[in-house]
């Protein structure tokens, strides 16, 4: 049986009823999505993870003061170096690094970060010249292609 002419059917209310339930639930998966990634960008520690020959599977630890780090002052980079058993790796002269801006292999500025006063870390003062998104690379083992690079995003100053 179909309905007379000029009738509504009594589907259509409930048809866009589940397109705003669908609309309201997908907003809400976006909006979750979005806050967990501006939660991991402004994250102050940083971690990454390799195979180190002699001494297995190392993991550094970078962590930033203050976050987010501002043009033109000093920031405090903290690397904690460990192994997989979680015990912390000495280097006798330091943990060499390097950093430049992304996109671009032009090295900026080089240095060591060196055991900190009450061992828990090694650590170096770094200034970055102008806001933008920089990388960090330590060099684990000199002169071999093992490294860990870490991204920092810096704000303008004020």
């Amino acid at each position: 049986m179909t309905p007379p002419a000029g009738s509504k059917s009594a589907h259509r209310p409930v048809l866009s009823s589940i397109w705003l339930y669908l609309l309201f639930g997908v907003l809400i998966l976006g909006l979750l999505v979005w806050t967990s990634l501006r939660t991991l960008q402004e994250t102050p520690t940083r971690q990454a993870s390799a195979q180190v020959p002699g001494h297995g599977w190392v993991t550094l630890t970078l962590t930033i003061s203050p976050y987010p780090p501002v043009t033109d002052e000093p920031v405090l980079l903290n690397v904690v170096a460990e192994n997989e058993r979680d015990v912390l790796l000495e280097f006798i002269d330091g943990l060499p690094y390097t950093f430049g801006q992304q996109n671009s292999d032009v090295i900026l500025g080089a240095g060591r970060a060196f055991l900190a006063a009450d061992g828990a870390g090694y650590q170096s003062r770094l200034t970055f010249p102008s806001p933008g998104s920089y990388w960090v690379d330590y060099e684990i083992l000199p002169g071999t292609k093992i490294r860990f690079q870490f991204a920092v995003s810096t704000a303008p100053t004020g």
